[in-house]
């Protein structure tokens, strides 16, 4: 199933999907008629799978005005000209059957706030590329 799915999604890297399938049938120790009912199910799930997102909201674009303004979005270095990719995708349905909301992050505090302050605070002294505070395995495990 998973393998229909994500060339649905990235038709030009079938190619890699279709390895990666490859080398995980021939490390399989699977009966070749059992291998062809997992296959079976496993195209049968894609089609029920993909059916079932259709329309799950993922497929509409929603412009996005970038902004100078914080706490708004905003491309990095390189390259200052990336648009979003996915601004739809806090209205998509969600995969879990859950309401979306269940998800969400809770607002920021306000820029003015005391609690805002102790945060930046925090990232920078944390997060400063030289004279951090983090342990060298926070370090590690970040790069």
């Amino acid at each position: 199933a998973a393998h229909n799915i994500l060339i649905s999604f990235f038709p030009d890297l079938q190619p890699v999907f279709d390895l990666a399938l490859r080398k995980s049938r021939d490390a399989s120790k699977v009966k070749p008629i059992h291998e062809s009912i997992a296959i079976a199910i496993g195209k049968a799930t894609a089609v029920s799978l993909m059916s079932e997102r259709l329309d799950d909201g993922s497929q509409y674009f929603i412009d996005y005005t970038i902004t100078k303004e914080a706490p708004h979005w905003q491309p990095v270095p390189p390259d200052y000209n990336t648009i979003p990719t996915t601004p739809q995708w806090p209205f998509v349905r969600s995969f879990s059957g859950f309401p979306r909301e269940v998800f969400r992050v809770p607002p920021f505090p306000a820029m003015t706030s005391k609690e805002y302050a102790v945060a930046v605070n925090h990232t920078m002294v944390y997060g400063s590329k030289k004279g951090s505070l983090r342990a060298d395995y926070d370090t590690k495990t970040a790069h």
